[in-house]
């Protein structure tokens, strides 16, 4: 009903949004009381029945006999279809114009990429039709960018005629014509009241006690408006966090106190607390927007005093944001040493500038962006701040979806580079053609990488276990870290590393969980360890690789430190054993965590553990 609107308004949700909850609040109450009532068939009404009869039913005072009160609940059922009808189509806008807005999001960062190129491109002057080829693709990007646009012109006014529609069919049919205004108001307020407290927050929400009273063809139409209701106010409750006014304060958002204060701390202001760190900015979680990073730079490069680590992550920091920071790392007053921007919106774009700013820096050691939806698109400035940044040592790009073509151009880069130690492209969908780019560059004598995470790619899988073989055995590869957990390399691959292990000298951790491992891929590890007289591999993970068997004893005796067998089936025979010759092992802790077996069995691994000064996690 119109009372329900401004009360959901002020909550911060717009006039649609409004007008959907509205709705579904009324279909949730109808439902309920559907359910409740659990009434027979309806018998369906006479032609004769004029569209006035329908709404005003019996005469005002009269009260409605057991076939009049049936008419009118067939009635009511005929209305909230239609309603649920019209919500679904406005549902159906609503996803069909966040497709085309991030379509439209996507464009725009593919010209912000190609502008950038253009720029370069005009630069350098090296050929004239490679800028030709530039401005026609930035034509054709031009166009898209319109015909998105007036594609998104269209759907809003969809929306906006759906809303009207809903609004006015919810003021017709969902008030009864013989209700006044005040009873109207009472049972709204009753029913809020009663509402649970589950549609104002953003957790999880059960309904089975609804199921389990409800018929079976009232159950659908109660989940349906439960869970339109839940969408509509979980988005309203964002938009209150992020427009009601701070307790006691002007309007902010979350995190805007504690950017005020680090602010005024640049600026010189004593802070009025102790856990302020010297020469470090901290405003992760603070759901920092574009303007507050642009504005936050600006007060890093004039601050009093210098900031060498500034901490971003899990904001929302935008392509539009990033072009001020990577200012900063460009200024020659700058001192940063660590940026960390992991879990914001950055993509291509962002990822392009910072990169950009990367080439004339000389004081950035570390850099994470991880899970910034970064994208194939940005690798190839990645890597040319690679070939001319001499400062940056760690280097984060998990989760970001690079696949074979951008880690291919970040392996040339990175065959250049003499600084970078450490390296994460874990989960980037990279396939057998990445890892083997990745490999060639370790094999350059011009690489200083000595920690490298390329784990949860399973499309490499065993050529990809290969190629990193080959690398390890290269006498030029200086890798001490290898994590490539959850790239299904099997047996074959294992056995490939295993030989690779027998002649490399600088490997000292490898970690090979989540690889569908079975005992004669471990023993072939083993073998190659026992074999072996330069090998210095002293930690390895082999976390659920379920079907070990016997290899566990034996990977045991052989010369590591460190070995991590958590989530493996292990039998009380090979346990009784293991525990058994447990004291002949160079080892100085072990995780059998979650093995299956049983007390006794631990508490004999327990007592060998003590008996040689192990450290063991049961």
């Amino acid at each position: 009903s119109p009372s329900r609107q401004p009360r959901l308004q002020e909550c911060g949700a717009s006039p649609e949004r409004a007008a959907a909850a509205a709705v579904s609040e009324m279909m949730v109450d109808d439902a309920m009381e559907e359910v409740s009532s659990s009434p027979k068939a309806p018998t369906p009404r006479s032609s004769s029945s004029s569209d006035g009869d329908e709404r005003s039913g019996s005469s005002e005072g009269e009260p409605l006999g057991e076939e009049g009160e049936e008419v009118e609940r067939y009635r009511a059922s005929r209305r909230r279809g239609a309603l649920n009808d019209k919500l679904s189509e406005l549902q159906g806008l609503n996803g069909e114009l966040c497709r085309v807005n991030d379509r439209l999001g996507s464009e725009l960062r593919r010209r912000e990429w190609s502008l950038r190129r253009l720029r370069d491109e005009s630069e350098d002057v090296p050929d004239p039709s490679e800028v030709e080829v530039v401005r026609a693709e930035l034509r054709r990007q031009a166009e898209t960018i319109a015909g998105l646009q007036n594609e998104i012109t269209k759907l809003n006014g969809k929306h906006k005629q759906a809303c009207k529609v809903l609004v006015d069919r919810l003021a017709l049919d969902a008030t009864p014509a013989t209700a006044t205004v005040e009873e109207v108001l009472e049972e709204e307020a009753e029913m809020l009241k009663q509402a649970p407290s589950a549609l104002c927050t953003r957790g999880p929400l059960s309904c089975s006690n609804m199921s389990e009273s409800a018929p079976p063809r009232a159950t659908g139409c109660v989940w349906n408006a439960v869970f339109s209701l839940v969408r509509t106010w979980d988005d309203m409750w964002r938009a209150s966090k992020l427009n009601s006014p701070a307790p006691g304060g002007p309007e902010a958002r979350p995190g805007q106190s504690a950017l005020r204060r680090a602010i005024a701390a640049l600026g010189g202001a004593v802070p009025d607390d102790d856990e302020e760190v010297e020469g470090e900015v901290n405003l992760s979680h603070c759901n920092l927007s574009d303007r507050d990073a642009v504005e936050l730079a600006g007060a890093v490069e004039a601050a009093k005093r210098p900031v060498e680590k500034l901490l971003l992550g899990g904001n929302r920091i935008g392509w539009g944001g990033a072009g001020r920071p990577a200012e900063l790392l460009q200024s020659k007053q700058c001192v940063v040493t660590t940026l960390n921007l992991r879990w914001n919106w950055l993509g291509e774009a962002g990822a392009a500038r910072l990169a950009g700013a990367l080439e004339l820096n000389n004081t950035l050691i570390d850099l994470d962006l991880w899970k910034n939806d970064v994208g194939p698109g940005a690798a190839a400035a990645l890597r040319d701040a690679l070939r001319h940044n001499q400062s940056l040592e760690r280097l984060s790009l998990w989760g970001n979806r690079l696949r074979d073509v951008g880690v291919v151009q970040l392996s040339k880069g990175l065959a250049e580079n003499s600084s970078l130690l450490r390296l994460d492209v874990a989960d980037n969908h990279v396939g057998p053609e990445g890892i083997e780019a990745l490999a060639r560059a370790l094999q350059s004598p011009t690489t200083a990488l000595t920690q490298l995470s390329c784990g949860l790619n399973p499309l490499s899988a065993v050529r990809g276990a290969k190629a990193l073989a080959a690398a390890l055995a290269a006498p030029t590869c200086r890798l001490q870290v290898l994590h490539a957990d959850g790239n299904l390399v099997a047996d074959a691959g294992a056995a490939a590393l295993a030989a690779a292990l027998a002649d490399n000298t600088s490997l000292t951790e490898l970690n090979l969980a989540s690889n569908k491992i079975a005992a004669p891929g471990a023993d072939a590890v083993a073998d190659a360890l026992d074999r072996s007289s330069c090998s210095v591999l002293n930690r390895l993970h082999l976390d659920s690789n379920t079907k070990l068997g016997p290899a566990v004893v034996n990977l045991a005796h052989t010369g590591l430190l460190e070995l991590t067998l958590a989530h493996v089936d292990l039998s009380p025979r090979h346990a009784s054993h293991l525990a058994d010759t447990l004291h002949r092992s160079h080892l100085r802790a072990l995780n059998l965590k979650d093995t299956g077996l049983d007390h006794d069995a631990k508490a004999k691994l327990r007592v060998a553990a003590n008996q040689a000064d192990l450290a063991i996690k049961l």
